[in-house]
């Protein structure tokens, strides 16, 4: 039961390798505007949207506004700060990215060394990233503001375009034996094959997937990155396990694996197996060596098509990706551009607004860096945050703080945490503090909702504040085994818990609540 825990609460990672933070970026009791970022793209925030939530902008000089991210400035471009006052048709513009899942070290149970890492589209926990404003003080970073026009054209018209196909449905222990027997049943972090994946194939399987159509474009070969874990093996035969890919039924590609290898490979294929005005569709039938007494099951996690893109507009947006390291600027060309609507050009990766741009008919001429992505609308930018919220944190860092006795709970629980304060304050003569999940998140993980931090904040509790240290934790709130209700089965399992304290002692377990989901976590 506890390596169930700890495995569908997806959270076990050791303090030691908690990245380092700097828990001061953010200031108590001052007033801030959190924006809440549920996909990638260039963000518009107006004057209304600081007065729409209670900030008063007379006061505010826009050139000292700021946009935070994980603690750091943001270049943004600010349309008409220049007076120095903040006007209605004033506005703000930014880049911002959902929340991924990023590098995710994957580990060997046996020697405990990193077998492999992964790059997760998903994270365990949220997808909701945050940024913030601030204003006041120093003048805020700025966006460069290009008119270069450069003499080189860029030799290609077109960029690789991702279409990503991935489903988090079924959680997977990894390659442990259903045994406590097993020691790697209980390693604390995630083991070779850990992991949410799509399904489970078994022999004969097919798994097809459609898209839309795509305007392909160039010689410049498609690629297909698949990854796919199997879960049985077959001792009397070698490579047993095969998956045959497909794209418009034209075989591109068989992957043989042996044993419990994970299949992670990139297929290459010509873009005129795409079409370009019928839907597409990319189909794996799992055909593997069978025996006796052998049932094959393999896991499919994710496949991921990339296509060479023309640099056209869809739908009065589009967007276009370099990769390398060349910082030369050369001219690109786009097609499908209406001249009488806005246009604006944002350099994403460095961080400059173009304004060299020109247009002949239908098509767009702008310089720009050739390790950029690019960020296209030829149309109002109308995109939001999905939640602006004003916020002031409390002061959790300071070093007067100090605790017997520390409550972590939800708002919802607001009362009954104060009520239990107050009784052990009373009752057990403790030093108590209450601390509201929110403003941990806010200030130990810059707004982002992850059970790292409550491990950054209770060990900064213990580390920092005044003596004697921290000797209970009580964790108030309910707890989910699924807090992102991936799976079907366990989005129906739910733990409450009235409240729960335990006293910190070296290498001690403790069970933790973040929000309405179940954490686990290692102290020291």
């Amino acid at each position: 039961m506890i390596k169930i825990l700890i495995t569908l609460s997806l959270f076990i990672i050791s303090v030691s390798n908690l990245y380092s933070q700097n828990f001061n970026w953010i200031t108590p009791n001052k007033t801030y505007l959190k924006l809440y970022i549920i996909e990638d793209g260039v963000y518009r925030i107006e004057k209304t949207d600081f007065t729409n939530n209670g900030v008063n902008t007379s006061g505010i000089d826009p050139r000292t506004v700021k946009v935070l991210y994980k603690g750091n400035q943001i270049p943004i471009f600010f349309q008409g700060e220049s007076d120095g006052t903040f006007d209605d048709a004033d506005y703000l513009d930014f880049y911002g990215v959902r929340n991924y899942g990023g590098l995710t070290k994957h580990y060997n149970g046996y020697s405990n060394a990193v077998e492999y890492v992964t790059d997760e589209k998903y994270n365990n926990y949220s997808d909701t990233n945050a940024y913030w404003i601030d204003w006041g003080g120093n003048n805020g970073l700025r966006m460069e503001v290009s008119n270069f026009v450069s003499p080189l054209n860029h030799p290609d018209n077109f960029s690789m375009q991702p279409v990503h196909f991935e489903k988090d449905i079924i959680y997977y222990l990894g390659e442990t034996v259903n045994s406590n027997t097993d020691f790697r049943y209980f390693s604390n972090e995630k083991v070779s094959g850990e992991s949410w994946f799509w399904k489970v194939m078994s022999t004969n399987d097919v798994h097809t997937e459609n898209f839309n159509p795509v305007n392909v474009t160039g010689a410049q070969s498609c690629e297909l990155k698949l990854l796919l874990f199997p879960i049985s093996y077959n001792i009397q035969a070698s490579n047993e396990h095969r998956v045959e890919v497909r794209i418009n039924n034209n075989l591109v590609g068989t992957l043989i694996s042996d044993s419990l290898r994970r299949m992670d490979t990139t297929l290459y294929f010509s873009p005129t197996l795409l079409n370009s005005n019928v839907s597409n569709d990319v189909s794996l039938t799992y055909t593997p060596v069978t025996g006796n007494f052998f049932q094959p099951r393999i896991h499919l996690d994710f496949f991921e098509l990339k296509y060479p893109k023309a640099f056209s507009f869809v739908n009065n947006f589009t967007n276009i990706k370099f990769s390398g390291n060349d910082t030369t600027s050369k001219k690109i060309t786009v097609n499908g551009v209406l001249s009488s609507n806005p246009l604006s050009i944002y350099d994403v990766t460095n961080g400059i607004k173009i304004e060299n741009q020109s247009i002949s008919q239908n098509t767009l001429t702008f310089s720009g860096k050739s390790n950029a992505e690019f960020d296209l609308a030829n149309a109002f930018i109308s995109k939001k945050p999905f939640r602006i919220e004003n916020r002031q944190v409390k002061n959790l860092t300071s070093s007067s703080n100090g605790a017997d006795y520390l409550i972590v709970y939800h708002s919802l629980f607001g009362s009954q945490a104060e009520q239990l304060k107050n009784h052990r304050q009373s009752f057990n003569n403790f030093r108590v503090f209450n601390a509201e999940i929110k403003d941990i998140y806010d200030i130990f993980n810059y707004g982002i909702e992850d059970p790292s931090a409550i491990r950054n904040f209770i060990n900064y509790a213990v580390d920092n504040w005044s003596g004697p240290s921290v000797k209970y934790v009580n964790l108030f709130g309910r707890a989910s085994l699924d807090p992102k209700k991936n799976s079907p089965v366990l989005s129906f399992i739910r733990i409450s818990f009235r409240h729960t304290a335990i006293r910190l002692q070296t290498d001690t377990s403790l069970i933790l609540i973040s929000g309405l989901s179940l954490i686990i976590i290692r102290y020291r």
